[in-house]
């Protein structure tokens, strides 16, 4: 009796907590805060990724932070060795999420882990209340994380409604249901130029136009952490931009012109070009896209002051994308159409369409 107890001793398995910052574990660049301190990851940005390959282990446990509020307000979604997507929602699934279980030890796994949506109305800025911070991997104690295979080129896209996938889906009972912001534009382009994606996007912001949720607009000449939302990841923190991206993708400009009162080129014209200055100086290297919104919103103003930049700047890396009339047909104002249910954000088959048409440009210009 004792050999068999010391046998089960000898034999039981522990568990095992690993940051989630490990070297082993890639996220998606520009939309996580890493938090050196705590060795976690924040977010507030819909599409923000893990994606790691892991063996040694029957289970797989991912740890949250504890949220500062009872309302659901996000979805969290991953797919393990390809297969479908678990969906589970924040935050009461609580701070414990089983990735898989009742695996072999000796069998690797790629894990692909994103922020499906997030509700746009609960504050994302100041606090933010709709945040989402993962601490880490409880696993086996025989557990080993590997780095997947990775695109080659990295992204940065600023966005709005249309780059968090609100919509996509289309289903009753608000952004949980409706919003998926891997069924976007967003990551069918970055698939096409083969790059990692990092996406940026709140609903309702603008050149001009405050976000959901509390966000500021995209660019202010003062740089400050509420009024010039393109340097800082929420009120508390700056975006990191040690690493420069490959591309970086810019679309705003439809709740500009998406109003009944239109803002004027010349409130516009100023923003485009002060934030390509600013942008241009954090990452000289990095190509800059200008992408007129798929609705053809504020065109002429975006073009004009994309041109203006150039002209003074001579930035040859600096490129205006317009997809054009035939992009833009159901998009263009409120109103149910083929490819939109309310006539401004595309359906998912019509956003991945997009993002494919949108690497082609991007490509002609590499």
């Amino acid at each position: 009796m004792r050999a068999v107890i010391l046998l089960l001793a000898v034999c039981a398995v522990h568990s095992l907590f690993t940051p989630i910052d490990d070297s082993n574990i890639y996220h998606s660049q520009f939309n996580w805060y890493h938090d050196q301190q705590r060795n976690s990851l924040e977010t507030t940005n819909a599409g923000a990724y893990l994606k790691f390959n892991v063996n040694g282990t029957t289970n797989l446990v991912l740890i949250l932070d504890a949220t500062t509020t009872t309302l659901d307000y996000a979805k969290i979604g991953w797919s393990v060795d390809n297969g479908p997507i678990t969906n589970v929602t924040v935050p009461s699934v609580g701070t414990r999420i089983q990735l898989f279980n009742n695996s072999q030890t000796t069998q690797t796994h790629n894990i692909f882990l994103y922020i499906k949506n997030l509700g746009q109305f609960l504050d994302r800025w100041q606090g933010p209340a709709a945040n989402i911070r993962l601490l880490g991997l409880e696993a086996d104690d025989t557990v080993k994380f590997f780095v997947p295979t990775l695109l080659k080129k990295r992204i940065l896209a600023y966005w709005d409604s249309i780059g968090e996938g609100v919509n996509t889906v289309a289903a009753p009972g608000g952004d949980l249901f409706s919003n998926d912001a891997l069924l976007t534009w967003a990551f069918s382009a970055a698939e096409a130029l083969d790059a990692e994606l990092g996406i940026v996007a709140f609903g309702g912001q603008g050149w001009t136009a405050t976000g959901l949720g509390g966000v500021p607009p995209l660019w202010n000449a003062d740089g400050d952490n509420m009024t010039s939302a393109w340097r800082w990841y929420s009120s508390k923190h700056q975006r990191d931009f040690s690493q420069c991206p490959d591309y970086i993708l810019n679309g705003h400009g439809t709740n500009d012109g998406l109003s009944f009162s239109p803002k004027p080129a010349e409130v516009l014209i100023p923003l485009v070009t002060g934030w390509l200055k600013s942008m241009r100086q954090t990452c000289p290297k990095s190509h800059i896209f200008q992408v007129v919104p798929f609705g053809l919103f504020e065109a002429e103003a975006i073009e004009k002051g994309l041109n203006k930049y150039k002209s003074a700047s001579g930035d040859r890396r600096a490129h205006l994308i317009q997809l054009g009339p035939e992009a833009a047909r159901g998009l263009t104002w409120f109103g149910a159409s083929f490819c939109s249910s309310d006539g401004v954000h595309p359906l998912g088959w019509r956003s991945s369409q997009l993002g494919a048409m949108l690497a082609v440009k991007i490509a002609a210009k590499l």
